[in-house]
């Protein structure tokens, strides 16, 4: 069966993939898409605009802010699309011919970004080229015009018509400087504007002096071809997010945004990381479920009768209920937080259907005389429907930032972690995973799971192996897997076949 490529939507503060085969190569191009979205959001002034908008309505529910938003996202499209639709391709390789055949409708962004930089020969000198004209065309003084007219009441409307991006990315296109005379005179860069493809050395930590000598001077660039007038310095959109966080937390309240910060070059692994954790993924449409009535027994949700055991889950409902279609007659439990056995049937017309029983919380179901696999977010181990959890027979979902918890978890001496990554197919669905252990002083600790897309997959393999190096704390190894055979199997086998669509956000 011939799936279509994988794609992807990006949402403010996070992106959704729908990864509907086994194609680690759309997966990754549709995730590389999507990330370069919040890139270029959460390094301009007008994507501080939009993001804050926004985290207003997520707070507040004010359709108003919603609006203004989409009018923001609206009046950014084209160079956003540009920027997410060439520079990807120019990282991993994929020539025009390629993107176009898989992302037909990516065929003009495509062209707009390869016209911008068609005079420029090094891909090294390209990939600066692409970043400073996006950053040129978002990088404008709008967080001021906000500031000035307020939160509540600025629309669209309040901005000239060269201070939106759109239009500043079409004239850009009709003025393009001569990017080559504005490429810094240093004998260092030649190692990086010769070569004819791109490598992973060129953006060495060790070389960022060049990177931000080169990326500021062809920025410049851009931003004088747009008349200069209006257009904030490289990073100057840093001297305003406070102001405008501060003035939504005035208007709001509590609001899910920070003001950010400079990064250095070293840690953009930690920040690629860190954003694929933004990153939810599907691996097919909703399943057919039904629930049963809580005086059910639970000895009847008895899955696999070579190894009988009962499967529970704590969830939040949403990050549940979002994989289910339900049956007829069927309801979708209800509360913020559920706690469900759950097993998988196949009906007399040969469907498989989902079958869930609410329990009160872990406690009740281990009262059962069948042995008892739970899965439970890390985040939620706390709360009242996780009461009862047993370390042995728990699987924890890694629903928290990895390196800020793996920091922590290490911190004690003669702790380590170890994991690898497995694929599960189930189906016909696959759902990749990465899968570890802490251990201190010998002792092992409940183990732990992340689903990941196939693209999250290489983010996380180069992540780690980036951030730990051989010889640390945090070590690639299977072996530790024995230590869990009766347990990884069944968990691994429910997660992807009676799930679909993952997150790995504690909010959802």
């Amino acid at each position: 069966m011939t799936h279509p490529p994988a794609s992807g939507s990006f949402d403010h503060d996070r992106w959704h993939l729908v990864q509907p085969g086994d194609d680690p190569n759309s997966s990754q191009f549709a995730s590389a898409h999507e990330s370069h979205h919040k890139q270029l959001q959460d390094s301009t002034s007008f994507g501080a605009v939009a993001r804050t908008y926004h985290a207003l309505w997520m707070a507040t529910g004010a359709r108003e802010h919603r609006e203004t938003a989409g009018a923001l996202t609206r009046a950014s499209s084209l160079v956003q699309e540009a920027f997410a639709s060439w520079l990807p391709a120019l990282a991993l390789g994929w020539d025009r011919d390629r993107v176009v055949r898989n992302y037909p409708g990516y065929r003009a962004h495509f062209d707009a970004m390869a016209e911008v930089v068609a005079s420029v020969d090094s891909p090294y000198l390209r990939f600066h080229v692409a970043h400073a004209v996006s950053r040129a065309c978002m990088q404008t003084s709008v967080i001021e015009r906000v500031l000035d007219v307020g939160l509540a009441n600025f629309s669209l409307a309040d901005l000239r018509e060269r201070e939106l991006p759109d239009i500043r990315f079409g004239l850009l296109r009709r003025h393009l400087p001569d990017w080559s005379a504005h490429v810094p005179a240093d004998p260092r860069l030649t190692a990086l504007v010769e070569p004819a493809t791109l490598t992973a050395e060129m953006f060495d930590p060790a070389l960022e002096e060049l990177w931000v000598l080169v990326n500021e001077a062809v920025y410049d660039a851009a931003a004088s071809a747009l008349g200069g007038d209006g257009t904030l310095g490289v990073n100057e959109h840093l001297l305003w997010t406070p102001k405008l966080v501060a003035a939504a937390r005035e208007l709001a309240g509590a609001v899910d945004i920070e003001p950010g910060t400079r990064l250095r070059q070293a840690e953009t692994r930690a920040v690629v990381l860190g954003n694929t954790e933004s990153e939810g993924f599907s691996v097919a449409g909703p399943l057919p479920a039904r629930v049963l009535p809580d005086s059910t027994a639970l000895s009847l949700m008895t899955a696999d009768l070579e190894r009988p055991h009962l499967f529970a889950t704590v969830r939040r409902s949403k990050s549940l209920t979002d994989n289910y279609t339900w049956e007829p007659g069927s309801r979708p439990p209800t509360g913020d937080v559920l706690c469900v056995v759950r097993r998988t049937v196949r009906e007399d017309d040969g469907r498989h259907v989902v079958e869930l029983r609410r329990a009160t919380d872990l406690a009740e179901v281990h009262r059962s005389e069948v042995p008892v696999i739970a899965v439970v977010p890390c985040t939620l181990l706390d709360h009242p429907a996780a009461a009862g959890w047993r370390p042995a027979r728990t699987a924890l979902l890694l629903d928290l930032p990895l390196t800020e918890h793996l920091d922590l978890w290490l911190d004690a001496p003669g702790s380590r972690f170890r994991y690898t990554f497995l694929r599960t197919e189930s189906f016909g669905r696959v759902v990749p995973f990465l899968v570890g252990s802490v251990e201190h002083d010998g002792h092992t600790l409940p183990l732990m799971l992340r689903p990941l897309s196939h693209a999250g997959v290489r983010v996380h393999q180069a992540a780690l192996a980036e951030l730990y190096p051989p010889g640390g704390k945090v070590v690639a190894d299977h072996t530790f897997l024995g230590a869990y055979e009766n347990l990884l199997g069944p968990v691994l086998a429910h997660l992807a076949g009676e799930e679909v669509r993952f997150d790995n956000r504690m909010d959802l």
